[in-house]
């Protein structure tokens, strides 16, 4: 069950009204915010990263922006995040930034990118 201050609008969850028609995802807006006890989160999946254009490289899901990889690697059903960096792109001399594990639910990935990139994750439908 989901908590009301893990919640934005734009983020992407399981509404068990919905359940019983579809897939169930409903994704949260001004004018239709359902009560947050009836909401479920959505786990995060290879399927989600695909669908908000990720690319998968080796063992892990990446997109970048300028210089800038934002990796996440999965681990007992958990995703980790790490940032990558460069500043000379004829050399593959990266550093790697851990930032976060615990990653779970596509809301926390869609809030988490938000936070970073003061962007939405496009693509999904």
């Amino acid at each position: 069950m989901l908590k009301n201050n893990e919640l934005r609008i734009g983020n992407i969850c399981q509404w068990s009204e919905f359940s019983k028609i579809g897939n169930g995802q409903f994704t949260i807006s001004l004018g239709n915010l359902p009560f947050v006890k009836d909401m479920n989160p959505i786990w995060l999946t290879d399927e989600w990263f695909i669908k908000f254009g990720f690319k998968r490289s080796g063992g892990y899901w990446y997109h970048y922006i300028d210089d800038y990889h934002y990796c996440f690697r999965e681990g007992n059903k958990k995703w980790s995040f790490s940032i990558e960096y460069t500043d000379d792109h004829s050399v593959e001399d990266f550093k790697k930034y851990f930032v976060s594990s615990g990653i779970e639910y596509v809301h926390q990935l869609q809030n988490l990118w938000f936070s970073l990139t003061q962007t939405e994750l496009k693509g999904h439908n």
